[in-house]
């Protein structure tokens, strides 16, 4: 079976890439899980951020939505410092956002972007925190 993700760590700049696409069984789902856990321990103890390319990534089922829910704590816990999502589609991010914020309450490095450039250009400086406020402005804005 041909993967339907791609993981990437750029350890240069700790961003760690993500990019997904299609409907998802769960055995893919499964596959994803083993692979992104797998790339995550390798990063080691230095904050990164996360780029996830998510364009072409519908609505999934939900046990394929519990498993991305568990990764998404994973990298929380394992020093995910930014979360920069690229998509296309509000479904989709309502999702995702739907499933972090239940996942990981008070998590305030989370961003949407239309395009990769602006992601990377909020992801350069991977330690800097915002405050809720700063957050909530990116949220209006993009």
């Amino acid at each position: 079976m041909a993967n339907s993700f791609e993981i990437v760590f750029e350890r240069e700049k700790a961003i760690l890439n993500l990019k997904v696409w299609g409907f998802w069984t769960v055995k893919e789902a499964l596959e994803y899980r083993e692979s992104l856990t797998h790339a995550i321990s390798s990063i080691g103890s230095i904050p990164w951020g996360l780029l996830a390319d998510v364009r072409f990534f519908p609505i999934q089922q939900s046990a394929v939505q519990s498993i991305h829910a568990e990764l998404m704590q994973l990298a929380v816990e394992s020093g995910m410092a930014k979360c920069a999502n690229v998509t296309g589609s509000t479904l989709t991010k309502l999702q995702i956002e739907r499933l972090f914020f239940q996942t990981c309450p008070g998590y305030m490095n989370l961003a949407w972007f239309k395009n990769e450039e602006e992601a990377r250009k909020w992801l350069e400086d991977i330690t800097c925190d915002f405050t809720e406020t700063e957050t909530e402005k990116l949220f209006q804005t993009i």
